[in-house]
């Protein structure tokens, strides 16, 4: 019992949304905060010790379109983000019914 609560295991990501400006991910319990790597003019993005699917997809900005892809990478997964120029993103997490929210907030770096 003791083991559980002190290591409880991988975080589950069940969901990916986009929204304006955003990519929104949805996860069973709070997360770690993401570890951010800028690699080649892309964002990396490491999400530790996370478990899910595989996902990609597009997002549109004012300044043109970010493709993202999401992928499994050891124990952890890994979210990159390609635009044509270079980003810059934050993010902000909390709790909402009984889940944890991510979300990601993407801008061209000036």
């Amino acid at each position: 019992m003791l083991g559980k609560w002190l290591n409880p295991g991988p975080h589950f990501l069940l969901e990916v949304r986009d929204a304006p400006g955003a990519l929104v991910l949805w996860f069973d319990r709070e997360t770690p905060e993401p570890r951010l790597e800028a690699l080649d003019g892309a964002l990396l993005l490491r999400l530790e010790n996370t478990q899910g699917e595989a996902a990609a997809g597009r997002l549109g900005l004012e300044q043109g379109e970010v493709r993202w892809r999401l992928r499994p990478h050891g124990a952890d997964m890994l979210l990159s983000l390609v635009a044509t120029r270079p980003l810059g993103a934050d993010w902000r997490g909390e709790a909402r019914g009984g889940q944890w929210r991510l979300e990601i907030r993407l801008a061209p770096l000036e």
